[in-house]
């Protein structure tokens, strides 16, 4: 089931966008509020020097993606992000998208993971929201995933939605 898990993760993200580039449409740079919400960490900045050469739509320079997406990733994914990124030179969308997939498939399982795919599965049955968005909490940190498990006590109307502003990604 862990193994399922993780490849639907990855392939929820991929698709919802998660870990792709671009304006989320509003003229901001992507985050909710149109505001960077603070200074890239280093460690992101790193990646996306090695982006810049990259003609494909990657959004590693964008303050969104670092500032709200990167720096909420999980200790371990982050970590064997950077790890495999080092071999990587350019670092581009399907570089970003390899490495993410091999982090992922390295970290453990956490017990909070379990708990949330099982009650945000159930919720999705109940509210027909897409059940990819329940396996982005494989990528978040604590927070992140306390965050959207309050989602999962909202009326059904609300629960996409609150998912989708919990889970930091740009679009």
């Amino acid at each position: 089931m862990w193994e399922d898990m993780r490849t639907t993760a990855l392939i929820a993200a991929l698709a919802l966008g998660m870990f792709a580039c671009g304006d989320d449409g509003d003229g901001g740079d992507g985050d909710a509020g149109g505001e960077p919400s603070s200074v890239a960490s280093p460690e992101c900045e790193a990646l996306c020097e090695k982006a810049k050469t990259c003609d494909d739509a990657s959004d590693l320079c964008g303050p969104s993606w670092c500032a709200d997406s990167f720096d909420h990733l999980r200790t371990e994914i982050r970590a064997g992000l950077l790890s495999c990124s080092e071999a990587k030179d350019p670092f581009c969308q399907a570089e970003l998208d390899e490495c993410l997939g091999q982090a992922l498939a390295a970290a453990p399982q956490r017990d909070a993971d379990v708990a949330f795919q099982t009650a945000c599965l159930q919720r999705s049955g109940e509210c027909s929201f897409s059940f990819e968005l329940c396996a982005l909490g494989l990528f978040f940190d604590e927070a992140i995933l306390a965050d959207a498990e309050a989602c999962l006590a909202k009326p059904c109307a609300e629960v996409e939605a609150c998912l989708k502003g919990a889970f930091p990604f740009p679009g």
